[in-house]
């Protein structure tokens, strides 16, 4: 019976109607605790999926005490330092971590990544924790741990699964933010530098994301005073754009505006009329949009 009342929660929770898997949750969840007790792991599961769907709900509150209830159950059953109870440390920490709860969300990130150093060496979960702790420092305004952590975790990334990895790349968009907001804009450059490369391979040259790319590494050469390293990514970027994504779209007139701004500051200013004139026709045929 609690096996079937199991399946009806995973069936309604696939299906999104969150209002009938929470009841069945319930249901299994005191099923379980009357037949196997409150500490056992089938109940402690339950509690689990239970705080998963009210986390996937935005339910963050609710979804804390229970988890906070699974790490007690885990601990008591396996140790603190066991895999099964260091995948509840994480799991808690980020739902923290949603719930701006940062010095308590890096105690435990702090704790899973010493724990997965232990067990398991430099593998997917621990590096997993190097990504999330470093996060989680920036965040909190810790940027020379953050830089650290997120170093080390580019590195294993890199190393473990390579350097094209959407983990990898993803950490190493992290370190960077964390370099632009200690003001550290040449690091800062090379991190995008790479990036760069990596977009051009996969997606490709002609995809709008390393347009994106572009268009930042034109904001760093500009705050550097390299105006003319600024002016080739930036028109690299409305070339990209208008392959992607069509000359009137918004992130094309945007770039044709930064782009004669670039202009006009290298006192080019036949060059930055003729972008100037571009981006306000397109501002002005993008409807419901007052740019103007």
């Amino acid at each position: 019976m609690l096996n079937t009342i199991n399946n009806l929660c995973i069936l309604y929770k696939g299906r999104g109607q969150f209002r009938a898997a929470e009841g069945m949750y319930n249901r299994s969840l005191a099923g379980r605790e009357e037949l196997f007790g409150p500490g056992s792991e089938t109940t402690l599961d339950t509690v689990h999926c239970l705080g998963l769907l009210y986390a996937t709900e935005g339910r963050l509150n609710e979804a804390a005490p229970l988890w906070e209830r699974y790490l007690q159950g885990r601990e008591k059953l396996y140790g603190p330092n066991d895999d099964r109870t260091l995948i509840a440390v994480f799991d808690l920490g980020a739902l923290y971590y949603d719930q701006d709860r940062f010095d308590e969300a890096i105690q435990l990130m702090e704790r899973a990544l010493k724990g997965y150093e232990r067990t398991r060496g430099e593998d997917k979960f621990t590096i997993q924790a190097m990504d999330k702790l470093g996060t989680l420092y920036a965040t909190n305004g810790q940027y020379e741990e953050a830089g650290t952590i997120l170093k080390r975790g580019v590195r294993a990334y890199e190393k473990v699964f390579g350097a094209e990895h959407d983990i990898a790349v993803r950490t190493k968009k992290n370190l960077a933010k964390v370099y632009m907001n200690q003001d550290r804009l040449s690091e800062a450059v090379i991190v995008y530098r790479e990036l760069l490369q990596r977009y051009q391979n996969t997606p490709g040259p002609d995809d709008a994301s390393t347009g994106e790319v572009c268009c930042v590494l034109a904001d760093l050469y500009q705050a550097l005073g390299q105006l003319h390293n600024a002016e080739v990514m930036a028109a690299q970027a409305l070339k990209i754009y208008e392959k992607s994504l069509g000359a009137g779209d918004i992130s094309t007139v945007d770039a044709a505006a930064g782009l004669g701004l670039l202009y006009a500051k290298q006192n080019q200013l036949d060059m930055a009329e003729l972008m100037w004139v571009r981006a306000a026709r397109g501002f002005e045929e993008i409807k419901g949009l007052d740019h103007l």
